[in-house]
């Protein structure tokens, strides 16, 4: 749920979908890991991304050839 005033009716949901690398799709069901917008600064070639299981999220930066997940959003 958002804690960003007038906004704190509404939620999203990310599924846990897994992440895919070297070795393919890897843990579906139990973590989600999506991509930002925002560019690793010092290398381009990485980009910021979220995982989350279900007892932490963390965040950090990874080669773009990774298979995190995306979340379009529009207004």
């Amino acid at each position: 749920q958002s804690k960003k005033s007038g906004y704190t009716d509404n939620w999203i949901f990310l599924p846990a979908a897994g992440c895919r690398n070297d070795e393919g799709l890897i843990e579906v069901g139990s973590r989600g890991s999506y991509w930002s917008s925002s560019l690793d600064t010092d290398n381009t070639n990485r980009a910021s991304f979220m995982t989350f299981y279900s007892s932490y999220v963390y965040g950090s930066s990874s080669y773009r050839y990774n298979g995190h997940s995306i979340r379009p959003v529009s207004e």
